[in-house]
């Protein structure tokens, strides 16, 4: 019984963020409050994951666990018996966390590569292929003209989403800084193309408190739970406005990433009123 017991809080421990210091690799919800080597998206996903919204299954290779641009056998390891538990077939999503991106100061939206719709058997390639992204001439000039640092890069494995719609939803209208509006695009499948500003999609707003939605009706169904899901990521940081990315597939809706609104301008254009929360 009391070994019973022990494993218990052992699993309870390592899902709130107590796993051991110093693994090459975490799944999300497992990686310690500490490690800022995972990179600013990681931490947000592992935030979200442990706060029990909806994200896609995942982990993050640290530093740590490469060499050069090529995963250490240890990585190997780990990241081969994370993918045998997963149906077979499944596909992946490949993503960076650097060490500023994301945070409240650098998005870094963009400067790093992302590779989707990833086999198994590709994983190795695609991940060798976001980390050698970090050395880009891109992220150096973002990090120059936002005076970031932008550090080693992790890497982040998630299953892919097969979105039917995905999109963005800003937590706070980024333009006019009106904290009473929730503002988003969507389109149709994977959002890659919306975040990268190849397209704009289909613009949508939703009124705090009330939820009332203004869109297409595509995404009707789904504005509530959008709403409150977006509240409830705002609250998940303290109340710091968000920028986040999502996906609905099979009726269900998923985050993809979250992360601070780094536009808002300190006027509020209607009020012409200064608000230092924003500056």
């Amino acid at each position: 019984m009391l070994f019973r017991s022990g494993r218990a809080i052992g699993a309870w421990l390592t899902r709130r963020g107590f796993a051991p210091a110093g693994l090459p690799v975490y799944r999300l919800q497992e990686l310690p409050d500490g490690e800022v080597t995972a990179g600013g998206k990681a931490r947000s996903l592992a935030r979200l994951s442990r706060a029990g919204q909806p994200l896609p299954q995942g982990l993050v290779i640290l530093p740590r666990g490469f060499s050069g641009n090529a995963l250490t056998a240890p990585a190997t390891h780990a990241l081969d018996r994370w993918a045998r538990r997963l149906p077979a077939g499944q596909r992946f999503a490949v993503r960076s966390s650097g060490r500023a991106e994301d945070s409240g100061t650098a998005s870094f939206a963009g400067a790093y590569e992302s590779v989707l719709d990833v086999s198994a058997d590709g994983l190795p390639a695609a991940i060798a292929t976001v980390r050698a992204s970090g050395s880009a001439d891109r992220v150096a000039a973002y990090a120059r003209t936002t005076d970031s640092q932008a550090g080693d890069v992790a890497v982040i494995v998630q299953v892919m989403v097969p979105a039917d719609l995905a999109g963005v939803v800003f937590t706070v209208d980024p333009l006019s800084g009106d904290l009473d509006t929730m503002v988003g695009s969507v389109v149709h499948g994977v959002g890659e193309s919306l975040v990268s500003g190849q397209v704009t999609g289909a613009q949508f707003s939703l009124t705090r408190p009330s939820g009332h939605f203004d869109g297409p009706p595509t995404l009707a169904p789904h504005a509530a739970e959008l709403h409150r899901r977006a509240h409830d990521v705002e609250g998940a940081f303290d109340g710091v406005p968000q920028d986040i990315e999502w996906a609905i597939a099979d009726g269900r809706l998923w985050l993809l990433q979250a992360r601070p609104i780094t536009t808002l301008t300190p006027w509020r254009e209607r009020t012409a009123e200064r608000n230092d929360s924003l500056a």
